[in-house]
């Protein structure tokens, strides 16, 4: 019965259809990294064992080799934070320790294939602990804003003329005057934690229609194409500045319903 459960779960997981999908998918918020392992050639009753040992330590340092080029933030990459923090080398490698494997496939050269996925947000666990998201996050505090917009059940941020922004673990979203206004001090961790900031689509109607993100009446705000954009930060003009955190006074900011649509080439 249990074996019948976890083949239906896996059939709801949307596995990568070519190499070409391998890596991180913002979009659906997970990492697929493939590994591969050759049979041993002078011992083929455990050849099967050591090829799929072997694939698992393949996959590994791929998807470390994966992690360590994700952006955490404006500032700064994975493997940035991973030098710096032993307690976030230590959960990261916990991390790696314990993939999860979603696919064991044989090659016609009797190779061993696995498929190891894991999502955003644990990753987002292992490189922003709670310690360090408050301090990323200390002197951006919440500003109170009253007006119709409080009647949204998220905010949708069409940023694909924004060809210079580029998806992280925790994007910034900067107000008119310039100053970062979210995610902030009252946004809360255990949000974040388990969904991130922001989440990431690449079709305005889609994002849109994510009710278990944004609800079902979202805000939608769309930023020109001459719109100011650092790597992992957004500006909002001063029109949007005042709808966006209206719609966070309503409480988008404790949902953390909030949609980034990216440049197709992000």
């Amino acid at each position: 019965m249990l074996r019948g459960v976890f083949v239906a779960v896996l059939w709801l997981v949307a596995f990568p259809a070519s190499a070409a999908d391998f890596g991180v998918n913002w979009e659906q918020a997970n990492i697929f990294v493939q590994g591969v392992g050759k049979q041993h050639p002078k011992a083929k009753h455990i050849s099967w064992l050591f090829a799929q040992k072997g694939a698992r330590v393949d996959a590994q340092r791929n998807f470390l080799d994966t992690v360590k080029e994700i952006r955490l933030d404006n500032d700064s990459l994975a493997r940035d934070e991973m030098v710096e923090s032993d307690r976030v080398r230590e959960d990261v490698s916990a991390l790696v320790s314990g993939l999860h494997v979603v696919r064991v496939r044989r090659r016609k050269d009797l190779s061993v294939e696995v498929l190891v996925r894991v999502t955003m947000a644990e990753l987002f666990s292992a490189l922003i602990p709670e310690q360090r998201f408050r301090e990323l996050t200390a002197d951006v505090q919440a500003q109170k804003m009253h007006g119709d917009e409080r009647k949204y059940s998220g905010v949708v941020i069409d940023a694909t003329g924004v060809s210079s922004f580029s998806p992280s673990l925790l994007p910034w979203i900067k107000g008119f005057s310039g100053s970062r206004i979210y995610p902030n001090a009252q946004t809360p961790y255990d949000v974040v934690r388990s969904h991130m900031a922001v989440a990431y689509a690449y079709d305005v109607e889609s994002a849109m229609n994510r009710q278990e993100r944004v609800g079902v009446h979202p805000l939608l705000l769309k930023l020109p194409a001459v719109s100011q954009g650092s790597r992992s930060e957004l500006r909002l003009n001063k029109s949007a500045t005042e709808k966006f955190l209206a719609a966070l006074s309503g409480g988008v900011n404790q949902s953390a319903a909030v949609i980034i649509v990216l440049d197709s080439a992000n």
